[in-house]
Order: C-alpha cells, then structure tokens, then sequence
C-alpha cells in the first residue's frame, strides 16, 4: 500500500455515535466521566464557600472528563449516510447561526468601540 493511498486527514470520515450496548470500557469511561462531574461540583461547592475551607483545583476534573470522553468513544458506529434534504437543512442551519453570530460579534463589536 502506497503513502498516498492512505488519509492522514482526521475528519476524513466521521465517526458515528458511541456504539450501543456500552460494553465495560465504555462504562468505565461513563463512571470517571461522572467522577469528573462530582469534582467539579465540589469544587464549585467551595469557590461558593459552601464546603469551607478547601484547596480544590479544577484541572484533575479536566483530565478526568478527557479521558472519560476517549473510553466511551472507544467503540462508534458507522455513520448515517445523509440525505440531500438533511444536507439542506443542515446548511441553512448552518447559514442561519453563522448569520447570527455576525451579527451578535458586530453588536459587540460596535459596543466596545463606541
């Protein structure tokens, strides 16, 4: 097989969703995503000063959701291929929240500098 018969491309296909039923490794990424989520609990419980007097960081919780988010992901499903309708609505969705965010960055651009 030759190099140029090979894509290096990451979005040259995209991945469907998680394949279902979960098997272990994606329970387990399922149970540290949810350890992710109670740290950041935690740790929003005490910026409030709800807990006390605590030292926690946000970053394990980020590396945490990260890996969770690899093992559910582990195992996906071939994409749906799209209809042209679907394609349609997806590219005047696309158009329509592409227009709005011009304009909200316009808006907030005229505020900052007015």
């Amino acid at each position: 097989m030759s190099y140029r018969q090979i894509s290096y491309d990451p979005l040259a296909s995209i991945p469907g969703r998680a394949r279902r039923p979960f098997n272990w490794v994606q329970w387990l990424g399922v149970g540290i995503e949810a350890l992710a989520v109670a740290w950041l609990l935690l740790f929003a419980a005490s910026e409030f000063g709800w807990l006390g007097a605590t030292h926690l960081v946000p970053q394990p919780a980020t590396i945490l959701a990260i890996v969770g988010a690899v093992l559910v992901g582990s195992r996906r499903e071939e994409p749906l291929p799209l209809s042209t309708q679907q394609q349609r609505r997806n590219g005047l969705w696309l158009k329509v929240v592409s227009a709005l965010l011009m304009v909200a960055g316009a808006i907030l651009l005229v505020g900052e500098f007015a």
